[in-house]
């Protein structure tokens, strides 16, 4: 029945306004996650060869678990939300899965569109697979989301981990989304 993605959607949507918490488990919207996060294709890439529609997106970082007194944990509220992910509503994930899983956060705008979805991202010679499993939201940051989004008009918030595995640099890179439709 196609009732549970609607719901899913509509959940997803109040929450990222704010207005509503959802309970969801792992893998809920793809059925692919389970307890272990996304962490690329390895040499299996069914999209090596596939015409994809690039885009620019502003590039930043975020850290899921930031030490105690850090500016991530307290200009960012990253102390608030250690190891949680908007996509696993009321879970919390590990520090050992968070360092092995790609992870990205988009915009809180973006988010329903992309929610779980798999973007390829490639700047300065580098490409790397990630995941959104999660939003940035300006109440977060005071606005941070938006302004960091305001050459593009998209925002790209790697988890750090993720980030040196692209080898990143803030500023613009190009993506794709592999996944959608």
């Amino acid at each position: 029945m196609r009732l549970k993605p609607i719901l899913v959607g509509l959940c997803s949507a109040l929450f990222s306004l704010g207005l509503l918490a959802c309970a969801q488990s792992p893998g809920d919207g793809d059925g692919s996650d389970g307890n272990h996060g996304f962490n690329g294709y390895g040499n299996n890439d069914p999209y090596a060869d596939a015409d994809l529609d690039w885009r620019q997106a502003n590039l930043t970082w975020f850290e899921s678990y930031p030490d105690p007194g850090s500016d991530e944990c307290i200009n960012y509220n990253g102390c608030t939300w250690a190891g949680h992910f908007a996509y696993f509503y009321g879970e919390k994930q590990s520090e050992s899965w968070v360092a092995n899983t790609h992870i990205a956060a988009v915009h809180q705008q973006d988010f329903d569109k992309y929610r779980g979805k798999i973007l390829r991202i490639r700047q300065n010679g580098n490409q790397i697979d990630a995941k959104v499993y999660d939003l940035c939201a300006d109440r977060d940051c005071n606005g941070c989301c938006t302004r960091n989004s305001a050459q593009t008009g998209f925002l790209i918030d790697l988890e750090l981990h993720t980030y040196h595995k692209l080898d990143g640099r803030n500023g613009v890179v190009e993506w794709a989304c592999l996944d959608c439709d």
